[in-house]
């Protein structure tokens, strides 16, 4: 049961939040007590003193290996660009070692060249069998880097998508369903779209909405064989 962040984390999850500035970076504090904010009881001696050695490999490592751009480890993350911040936020989660990895709108705000270098990030943790959640509203991240994508509207699931059937038009033909409903109700748009796109709709959203237990197995995910690692992009 998670009733609070920690409880996710000791469960091996982990989040990044949409809102960097406001929820995510500590801005006066340093690039390393940034990345080491979430997993400081890796980094105890006897359980008591933090051990500012281990921490500063840690920061190195990441430095490193997600080339951030940053003067030294005890600059103040506030004075980092959008994207470099970004990935301190990334390296503070992978530190945790997690095996879920919630990623909302992780390119908001930033370049495009910290756009590429966090896309490959995501990328190879996919490869390393991390599940990957990413939350985006973006067209061109829902095509171009997920496996299978989930579509929602006011709030519920209106279909999947994956393959060759991942194109603009189906994905906004499910994420602009009820705007389309008229005075028929949801049922009738449902059998519209069926028949128009041939994607699969749940028969009753509001169930699925309130009970997400009883989704059907393959749109839960639960498609047994299935590589780990997968994508899975909701927009």
């Amino acid at each position: 049961k998670i009733s609070r962040p920690k409880d996710a984390i000791d469960q091996g999850i982990a989040m990044l939040t949409e809102d960097r500035r406001g929820s995510g970076i500590m801005g006066v504090l340093s690039v390393a007590d940034n990345i080491s904010i979430a997993s400081l009881n890796h980094y105890l001696d006897h359980g008591i003193a933090i051990n500012t050695r281990k921490i500063e490999n840690l920061v190195q490592e990441n430095v490193a290996k997600m080339n951030i751009k940053t003067p030294s480890s005890k600059t103040q993350i506030k004075s980092l660009s959008g994207g470099n911040q970004q990935k301190v936020l990334v390296g503070r989660w992978l530190a945790n070692n997690p095996d879920v990895l919630i990623l909302d709108e992780p390119t908001r705000g930033i370049d495009v060249g910290a756009k590429y270098e966090i896309y490959c990030i995501i990328a190879d943790l996919a490869k390393q069998g991390k599940s990957i959640i990413m939350i985006s509203s973006e067209m061109s991240e829902l095509i171009g880097m997920s496996d299978r994508i989930m579509v929602m509207c006011d709030g519920r699931v209106t279909g999947f998508v994956e393959g060759e059937e991942a194109t603009q038009e189906n994905i906004m033909a499910l994420a602009t369903q009820f705007e389309y409903a008229g005075g028929n109700g949801y049922a009738d748009t449902v059998q519209r779209n069926r028949r128009q796109t041939g994607l699969r709709w749940p028969k009753n959203p509001e169930i699925y909405h309130r009970q997400p237990d009883r989704l059907p197995a393959a749109d839960r995910g639960d498609r047994r064989g299935r590589p780990e690692g997968q994508l899975l992009l909701l927009g």
